[in-house]
């Protein structure tokens, strides 16, 4: 990309919120107890039956807000990112309600809402980020950035270095706008030898094991080099490291990227 032509790109692309998108419907599943430190149990619809019974198509990129209840025992609110991979819809229940299910049991949900989740993004975010998508994010970190996870630190980042300032904020704005907690601006100074220069990273700063598996997932089909794809096996398998305590984004960093979390029994479609 010329980014001389940036600006010009920028005034031509139009910038809103979208609008929530409702999805009355019934549905019937059965729930599945995943253990842990607290016991949880979820949900897990197959996408494509979840979708027909709604009446309602996921959007691939945007992340959803999914609210309802379970009749007779609690109300939820969840999130759902869609992705070519995912094909899965989960509803996790709070733990304070897990005395009211039983594993393989059967209940009635009843989803009241569907919308996209809403990021506040400044003007210069909103149009920056529009430009990008997750093909050219992956191009970035694959020829110009790494991928980290030290189970033992719990310390999981993703980092890009680059001179240039406009490519990294497209990149952290692109991010934010899809519920990733990029720091804005992504700006470091930097001195290499004896000359000062000022270093972008997008960022160099810890995303937390489900927004770097988050970014792995997204990422990862478009990957090219041998050495990144050895990165993102290396943080599948801090991710999959057996640990004292499994925290629960642990647990939905496992899940997105295909890992099954200790002790879960689950079928693959309700």
């Amino acid at each position: 990309m010329n980014w001389g032509l940036l600006p010009r790109r920028l005034n031509s692309i139009p910038y809103g919120a979208p609008s929530p998108l409702q999805a009355p419907a019934s549905l019937v599943g059965k729930i599945y107890e995943i253990r842990g430190e607290p016991t949880r149990f979820r949900f897990d619809f197959w996408r494509p039956t979840f979708e027909a019974k709604a009446g309602f198509h996921f959007e691939i990129g945007p992340t959803y807000i999914i609210r309802g209840k379970v009749v007779g025992i609690c109300d939820f609110e969840v999130e759902h990112e869609q992705t070519e991979s995912n094909q899965h819809v989960q509803i996790e229940v709070l733990a304070r309600f897990r005395n009211g299910f039983r594993h393989g049991e059967t209940y009635e949900i009843r989803i009241s809402s569907i919308s996209k989740l809403e990021v506040v993004l400044s003007e210069q975010e909103g149009r920056l980020g529009a430009i990008w998508d997750w093909v050219q994010v992956a191009a970035w970190i694959d020829t110009e950035g790494y991928f980290q996870a030290d189970a033992s630190t719990s310390a999981y980042r993703v980092g890009i270095q680059q001179k240039e300032k406009l490519p990294l904020m497209g990149i952290c704005a692109f991010l934010r706008r899809r519920g990733l907690n990029a720091p804005w601006p992504p700006l470091r100074a930097r001195t290499r030898g004896s000359l000062p220069r000022l270093v972008t990273d997008s960022p160099s700063s810890t995303w937390g094991a489900e927004g770097l598996a988050k970014i792995i997932r997204n990422t990862e089909p478009y990957i090219k080099t041998q050495n990144k794809r050895n990165q993102i096996a290396r943080c599948k398998k801090e991710l999959a490291k057996p640990r004292k305590r499994l925290e629960e984004k642990v647990i939905r960093a496992r899940l997105l990227l295909g890992i099954p979390p200790e002790g879960i029994r689950q079928s693959r479609r309700s």
